[in-house]
């Protein structure tokens, strides 16, 4: 199947480039600086006194942030270089309100405005959407800028955008050679290497190669069984497009992305921040588990992952639109091998193995830059197979499910998808001054399940079987944009998120009857926002208020070593957010933010409501969810930077330094299992030499050196256990331009 959707591909990236040349001279010079405009926008700081103008995607064309009705903050690379961001986790210090649950594998759940559980906030590279997106992304060298989209973008992004996307937007190759190289070393023992190159190939052929490795050898804390460090981190990243331009009216994109990271982050079982035991399942006891960054377990936990992307992605400009086709083909390989009891006893080892292929195809028409109406219509193509190949217990606990003394007890599951979408959007003028507009989707997800129970690789009499399911759901948006003068840009908007359902894949008892499905999620959100550009371009200042009502919300529960999804009833959310930047001088920038959330379940029976009990074992009985807070949905969330940039004779000195607070969380619906609030400070000195080639960074993130949890994982009757977040951290980076 690869394949035939390779051939496919490269087939229509062909006839592309043999469309007859339609296009006027001037449609076509608009076409082809549309293309590049987001990296451009983020290549250099600007020099004048005023603020840079933002250029995003949130409408599937490059647009300045300050003319699209979505809340969007954007970050080209210099400004996450200043705050020393390197990878997805560091999202929620430039995001206010934005929250991360680390779970097991490392994998990642992005919260924003607290819509996030079960991957409801996309990713999206270059157009592509990142099918194993849960994944945590590095930063490489070849980044051009990272967008946030906040709230549900499901018309032109897809099924599961209910929270929003993250897009993120890498160099294109250029005709002129040219290398950077970087060179860094940090506390832990942490050494890191980058590069990245582009050179042209012909007249109309350019390439470029980033590679991006990571090795933190020692970790932030340890094993107190076996003595064994905790915490650490390999990474290693190679990405290269290659750019080719037959004639003025085409563009064609080959991409190839390859990621690898080695961590036990996210599987470590050790009690979250305000916590200090776990409960022992053999001996029915409280077991303390003192002291920060550790684990007591019989087993070095660790996991692997590895993804592969291919991209094709070929536009043509026609006499009267664009024509796009974006085909990508993916595949996952997970591994993880964790202790489910956090015990020094040998109760329950898990090793889980995940792999999955997927194969995307996306085909858009656009009109052209200058027209006086906006509109896409598209048509999406997703096809996924996911095997666990296995699931298996070992230990105490697989003898409760019939393994014999020293066996092992093993779930395959095979989960598929395959999804279908059509949609179309228009933004038309009603005035000079007011436009509107209007979209649809409508998407199909035929979903299916199979599997069967194993024990030392034999399988369990009457466990085979499977079961399948389809969703169709629409999707809407609808906008009336106001312009207020040159300077100030108005919305009001509604719009559907829709977020498939489908099957738990992890079933111990079998896969003939009774699997467990769940529900699609949808929200109906309402939203007025105001974008500012004040006091001659040197302050920006933007507004949004939103209320989102929130339908059979899907939540996670973690039990028997992985996370289980199941449906709430309902939710509301309501808030507000506040992002500014502003240049009070040519060298000093300052941005802030605010995101406040009243987020409460309306409707939640039967609950899992937590509480320790008298012997320290963590237990869960039916409540009502009612006007309790959502998980991870902070009310309140701040951060603030400032850059300066001092000029001398021996180089330019950009000092900056940002601070995030994060308001008091809950890892569960009774609001029993809490996060405290926490303040991290990040502070970022990079001297570029004269020269203008080398330029020297240094940085401390965490200056306080703050104890808190990155995620909590609940994990009845053992306890609450979290993934921290990382401690003090500091080091220092070369990098030299050639």
């Amino acid at each position: 199947m690869s394949r035939s959707w390779i051939l496919s591909g490269t087939a229509l990236a062909a006839s592309f480039a043999l469309l007859p040349a339609a296009a006027n001279a001037a449609g076509m010079a608009d076409d082809q600086a549309a293309a590049p405009a987001v990296q451009n926008a983020a290549a250099a700081p600007p020099t004048g006194a005023g603020l840079q103008e933002i250029v995003v995607t949130a409408q599937r064309r490059s647009e300045s942030a300050q003319k699209v009705p979505v809340a969007i903050q954007s970050f080209d690379a210099g400004k996450l270089t200043a705050v020393a961001a390197s990878s997805s986790q560091d999202l929620p210090s430039l995001v206010p309100g934005l929250t991360l649950q680390i779970g097991g594998g490392g994998s990642e759940s992005i919260f924003i405005r607290g819509v996030g559980n079960g991957g409801t906030v996309l990713k999206y590279v270059d157009g592509i959407l990142d099918v194993a997106g849960q994944v945590s992304s590095t930063f490489g060298s070849n980044l051009a800028s990272v967008e946030v989209d906040k709230g549900p973008q499901s018309t032109l992004f897809g099924r599961n955008a209910t929270g929003g996307v993250v897009q993120f937007h890498t160099k294109d190759p250029s005709q002129t050679p040219s290398l950077d190289a970087t060179v860094g070393y940090a506390n832990y023992n942490k050494i890191s290497a980058s590069a990245y190159g582009t050179t042209g190939l012909t007249a109309n052929l350019a390439t470029d190669l980033s590679l991006n490795y990571e090795d933190q050898r020692d970790g932030w804390g340890h094993n107190l069984y076996t003595g064994a460090p905790l915490y650490l981190n390999n990474r290693f990243s190679l990405r290269s497009k290659t750019l080719w331009t037959p004639d003025d009216q085409t563009r064609i994109v080959l991409s190839i992305d390859h990621r690898y990271v080695r961590t036990d982050v996210g599987n470590a079982i050790g009690p979250a921040v305000g916590y200090t035991s776990l409960f022992n399942e053999v001996t029915s006891t409280s077991f303390p588990v003192l002291g920060k960054y550790v684990a007591d377990t019989d087993v070095n936990p660790y996991s692997t992952s590895e993804i592969n992307i291919i991209g094709l992605t070929a536009e043509r400009t026609l006499s009267f639109a664009k024509l796009s086709s974006i085909t990508s083909y993916q595949k996952a390989n997970l591994f993880l091998h964790l202790d489910y009891d956090g015990t020094p006893i040998n109760f329950a080892t898990v090793d889980r193995s995940d792999q999955s292929t997927a194969w995307t195809q996306e085909v858009q028409l656009s009109n052209l830059p200058g027209s006086h109406i906006n509109w896409v219509v598209g048509a999406f193509y997703l096809n996924s197979s996911s095997w666990m190949r296995p699931f298996n217990f070992s230990g105490i606990l697989a003898t409760i499910f019939g393994a014999p003394s020293g066996g092992i007890y093993g779930v395959d599951a095979n989960t598929k998808l395959q999804s279908y979408a059509v949609y179309a959007q228009t933004t038309a003028p009603v005035t000079d001054t007011t436009k509107v507009t209007l979209g649809a989707r409508y998407t199909i997800d035929d979903n299916s399940l199979s599997g069967y129970d194993q024990i030392n690789g034999t399988t369990v009499p009457g466990t085979p079987g499977g079961a399948s399911i389809t969703f169709r759901k629409p999707t809407f948006r609808a906008d009336i944009e106001q312009q207020f003068g040159s300077h100030s840009f108005g919305y009001v908007s509604y719009s559907r998120g829709y977020n498939s359902g489908g099957y738990n894949n992890l079933s111990v008892g079998g896969y003939a009857s009774g699997l467990s499905s769940v529900n699609p999620e949808t929200i109906d959100a309402y939203e007025v926002g105001l974008k500012n550009n004040l006091l001659g371009n040197k302050l920006r200042l933007n507004v949004a208020t939103f209320l989102y009502n929130y339908k059979n919300l899907q939540q996670q529960v973690y039990e028997a070593g992985t996370l289980f999804t199941v449906n709430a009833a309902a939710a509301r959310i309501k808030g507000i957010d506040i992002d500014l930047e502003a240049r009070p001088l040519r060298d000093l920038v300052i941005s802030g933010g605010l995101g406040y959330l009243d987020a409460k379940y309306t409707s939640y029976p039967n609950a899992p409501f937590y509480s320790f009990a008298a012997n320290g074992a963590l237990v869960s009985a039916a409540g009502d969810g009612a006007g309790k807070q959502l998980v991870s949905a902070p009310k309140l969330g701040l951060n603030g930077s400032l850059r300066y940039t001092l000029h001398t004779d021996a180089g330019t000195f950009l000092s900056a330094v940002s601070a995030t607070y994060t308001a008091k969380w809950y890892a569960d619906a009774s609001n029993n299992i809490v996060e405290p609030a926490h303040t991290l400070v990040n502070f970022t000195e990079t001297w570029t030499l004269a020269d203008g080639k080398t330029s020297i960074s240094g940085f401390v993130k965490n200056v306080g050196n703050v104890y808190y949890d990155a995620g909590i994982n609940i994990l009845a009757p053992v306890g609450a256990f979290s993934e921290p977040g990382a401690p003090r951290t500091y080091g220092i980076s070369v990098t030299r331009h050639f």
